[in-house]
């Protein structure tokens, strides 16, 4: 008599609870790998992005790319006064893509959090024409992370806004280890640096690379280096020269800490600020003051 061998439907349902007791073991190290890799990608994006400055500045006496120096008052080449009313970051990016400095893809992070944070598949390079006075693409580059109809945001990164001191002082191929040029975004904070519970705590921003709950962050700094943070601020910043969040006052120095994402000198300051900038208004012929549109996520 021939006898099958196989398993039984007890032996079946053992081996099934070992696989799903396997799985649930597994899936959660498979996740922490998947958002590990995420964030080293994002840390590489961000320094082919510095490198991408960097380039513009050999070709510009060791200054960083700037919409306003391009397109000059006037609407001649290379003629004119400089236009402030163009620094913004959506410039900034429209043009270093224009420039084939960098591809749109590099502008978002594999880690991004915010559904109103795209990649610019639209970029039209023909439209670039210097004689009619355009230098990049006006229409499909936009940092608006307002959220409101017809708006949207091609970039993840928080960049220095192209203002004040910190402006003039680095802005620049400085390849100083202590300045944060860009980074992943992060929650606003109050006027004095110090952090706010309510902006953090409803910040989408601590999805990027956080659990939702704490916000970490890839930081670029001036000579090239990215760092990962846990703190907005981080050891490597320099101190304030000016008054800041009193929570991380230095009582031998008599020193501040810098928060990272917070212009706590003001808008003419030297301080480290990572943020977004979707237009610059005022101005006239390159005169008067400018207000720079800043957007939090």
């Amino acid at each position: 008599m021939n006898r099958k061998n196989g398993f039984t439907l007890i032996e079946l349902l053992v081996v099934m609870a070992i696989i799903a007791l396997l799985l649930g073991l597994l899936l959660p190290a498979l996740a922490k790998a998947r958002a590990t890799a995420r964030q080293v990608k994002d840390a590489t994006q961000l320094g082919q992005t510095h490198k991408a400055l960097l380039i513009t500045a050999r070709e510009n006496d060791g200054e960083f790319i700037r919409p306003g120096q391009l397109n000059r008052i006037g609407g001649v080449p290379g003629v004119g006064d400089i236009d402030p009313s163009l620094d913004s970051h959506a410039n900034v990016f429209a043009a270093m893509i224009g420039g084939n400095f960098i591809s749109p893809q590099v502008l978002y992070s594999p880690s991004e959090a915010n559904v109103f944070v795209t990649v610019c598949s639209n970029y039209n390079y023909e439209t670039i024409n210097p004689a009619v006075d355009i230098f990049w693409d006006e229409e499909n580059v936009k940092t608006d992370l307002s959220g409101g109809a017809g708006t949207w945001c091609n970039s993840s990164y928080a960049t220095m806004p192209l203002l004040g001191d910190r402006f003039d002082d680095e802005w620049r191929e400085t390849m100083n280890s202590k300045y944060a040029i860009m980074g992943n975004r992060g929650p606003a904070s109050s006027d004095d640096g110090c952090l706010d519970p309510e902006a953090y705590a409803s910040s989408q921003t601590l999805g990027i690379h956080g659990s939702n709950k704490e916000h970490v962050y890839n930081c670029n700094w001036n000579d090239g280096h990215v760092s990962y943070e846990r703190t907005f601020f981080p050891d490597g910043a320099a101190p304030l020269r000016c008054d800041g969040c009193a929570d991380v006052q230095d009582s031998d120095l008599g020193t501040f800490r810098d928060n990272v994402f917070a212009g706590e000198c003001g808008d003419e300051g030297t301080d480290i600020w990572l943020v977004m900038v979707s237009e610059v208004t005022g101005g006239t012929g390159g005169g008067g003051s400018y207000t720079h549109q800043i957007y939090y996520d």
